[in-house]
């Protein structure tokens, strides 16, 4: 399964989410999903690779 991660806060509670959970189990390739790169334009990048979910944090 493929994901996209949209981060549509700021501060400390995003930071957590990517710095302790998220990237760590990159990291450790235990996410368990593909994750879809999404950057810098959202739209084109998920245009050629559809992720299968977006979950926005």
């Amino acid at each position: 399964m493929k994901v996209a991660y949209i981060f549509s806060t700021q501060g400390h509670s995003v930071s957590y989410k990517l710095g302790k959970m998220i990237l760590p189990q990159l990291e450790d390739d235990v996410h368990g999903v593909e994750v879809v790169g999404c950057f810098p334009n959202l739209y084109d990048a998920l245009s050629g690779n559809m992720p299968d979910q977006i979950i926005t944090l």
